[in-house]
């Protein structure tokens, strides 16, 4: 027996619809692009929505070093649908486009179509800085155009037509105006943060531009002598504070020694000289530095220690201690020197006078390559 064929595409409701079953897109996106040029989309939208509440998004702005790759086209494409979105939601959802037309990417495109990035041209002295920078602005005017030309390719919907550039002179006195009002106000102020230089470059870092790699670094101990005896301990021999570091050229700039009123210190009886250093520290800086620890002697602050001078220590048990006032602890620059000697120890805490003028105790140092120090309650 024979089964008939039978043709289901007559039992199928479908629609009826002239919409292409291929999306044709090459073709299709260029001419949906022109349309949307040419009934001002953006425009349209922006009337359309003037009664609305505004929706704004702050949109931090590409560097103009060279054409858009895949990850402004994951930004662009994101932000294009959260903004669209906000219009559809009733908001006048306003999106200004802006280009970054300053810093390293542009300078290093720059030098390498001039042939500037060859090992040996120091590109500071290789062409007058007039002209360097007239070179970076053009070099940016050309690839705010190129990658607008990009932008509006993926849809992205804007006010290419008047876009921010940082190198705009209103973009800039804007800057200037504001850097001036936060000077009037005493907001600006002068103080020590490391500025990374390429050597290679020849110019200055930013902090997303630094790339660290993996490594081991030699770390060095470092013995900062006292002027003045320990507090209630003056029969210590030659006290010093000790400190570890893995950045020795720092040390120029150091300002203070950190130390925390409710933590336990350890002095170090170390063949003739006395090294501050954390309790709970003590035994691994002793086996570092091959010092065997023979001894350990308990002081906590007493009672009465908020009554006592900034520094202090007293005999007692080990035991927590409350948290005073933190002491500041003060050096006028000079060079450390390290040690390795047999050692005992004496546990100690700090203390910080809480009320009234505490006496500072003033440390001095022997030698003009030594640091010197002094305390005073913070």
């Amino acid at each position: 027996m024979t089964l008939p064929v039978m043709d289901y595409k007559p039992t199928l409701n479908l629609p009826k619809t002239a919409f292409p079953m291929k999306a044709n897109l090459p073709q299709m996106e260029p001419q949906m692009l022109a349309w949307w040029a040419e009934i001002g989309i953006y425009q349209r939208l922006r009337e359309a929505s003037a009664d609305r509440q505004r929706w704004i998004l702050h949109d931090g702005p590409p560097y103009v070093n060279g054409p858009i790759h895949m990850g402004h086209v994951l930004n662009k494409v994101l932000k294009d649908v959260v903004v669209k979105s906000r219009t559809m939601l009733g908001f006048n959802a306003v999106y200004v486009p802006g280009f970054d037309c300053h810093g390293l990417p542009i300078e290093h495109q720059v030098d390498k179509e001039l042939g500037l990035d060859r090992p040996g041209v120091d590109v500071r002295q290789a062409m007058n800085p007039v002209e360097k920078i007239r070179r970076c602005r053009e070099f940016a005017l050309r690839f705010v155009r190129i990658q607008t030309d990009e932008f509006q390719r993926l849809g992205v919907f804007g006010d290419w037509d008047h876009p921010y550039m940082t190198m705009a002179p209103s973009y800039e006195g804007v800057i200037a105006r504001e850097f001036g009002r936060l000077v009037g106000r005493r907001l600006v102020y002068k103080g020590l943060k490391p500025v990374h230089w390429c050597m290679y470059c020849k110019t200055a870092l930013a902090q997303a531009e630094v790339e660290y790699e993996e490594q081991r670094t030699p770390s060095v101990y470092v013995k900062f002598p006292l002027v003045a005896p320990l507090p209630d301990a003056p029969a210590a021999p030659r006290p010093s504070l000790v400190i570890w570091t893995t950045t020795p050229w720092t040390l120029p700039a150091n300002l203070a020694i950190a130390v925390r009123p409710e933590e336990e210190y350890v002095a170090l009886d170390a063949d003739g000289e006395t090294l501050v250093v954390a309790a709970k520290l003590a035994e691994a800086f002793a086996q570092l530095a091959t010092l065997p620890v023979r001894s350990i002697h308990a002081w906590r602050r007493s009672p009465d220690a908020g009554s006592r001078a900034s520094n202090t220590v007293t005999r007692g048990s080990i035991g927590p201690a409350r948290s005073p006032p933190r002491p500041s602890w003060r050096w006028t620059p000079g060079a450390g020197s390290s040690t390795s000697r047999p050692v005992t120890a004496r546990r100690i805490t700090t203390s910080a006078r809480r009320s009234g003028s505490a006496s500072t105790i003033p440390w001095t140092t022997t030698g003009a390559s030594c640091p010197r120090w002094s305390t005073s309650p913070g």
